[in-house]
């Protein structure tokens, strides 16, 4: 007959540990429900921004916003013009995010930009592709467009020759 191995308490053990668990996780979801409650002004201001410029691309919808571009505009103003917790003075968007957005839209996006940075410490960085500059344009009329956009365009890259592309130099990667 094989000897007999004592059972160890570990039953006992991790009945223990369970409970202060849970005890643990009741804790910490009052806490957050508390930080909630006193977050929930800073909460609603957020909101309300973000709602403000959302309206301004989809005035009459009254369901949410699919995650798009637009969207992912909105969200980042949002952050920066009213977010809390950072020191970021300044939004960069590559090109890529006006590649989902309408025409209208695209004006939209940038008279928001206009109104919003002519008057505010925040600076607004974006590379944008030329068709999508004369989109703009389109939508805009050659005042209002040459009013936004001329003055502030810092500059134009191209590849017509060396000197106007990013580095000023031609860089040949070559065959691997």
């Amino acid at each position: 007959m094989p000897p007999k191995i004592p059972k160890a308490p570990t039953n006992k053990i991790q009945s223990d540990q369970n409970r202060q668990l849970k005890k643990a996780s009741i804790e910490l979801e009052l806490e957050t429900e508390q930080y909630l409650e006193r977050k929930e002004d800073e909460r609603a201001e957020l909101k309300d921004y973000f709602r403000e410029l959302a309206n301004q691309f989809y005035p009459r919808s009254v369901a949410g916003l699919p995650i798009n571009n637009v969207k992912t505009f909105c969200h980042d103003l949002t952050l920066l013009c009213k977010g809390c917790n950072h020191t970021m003075g300044f939004l960069f968007h590559d090109s890529r995010l006006f590649d989902g957005i309408d025409e209208r839209q695209k004006a939209v996006l940038f008279s928001i930009l206009s109104e919003r940075f002519t008057t505010s410490p925040y600076q607004y960085i974006a590379t944008i592709n030329q068709n999508q500059l004369e989109e703009i344009r389109r939508e805009l009329g050659d005042i209002v467009y040459d009013t936004i956009i001329t003055p502030h365009v810092v500059l134009t890259l191209t590849d017509e020759s060396p000197e106007p592309k990013l580095l000023g130099i031609s860089v040949d990667i070559g065959d691997r």
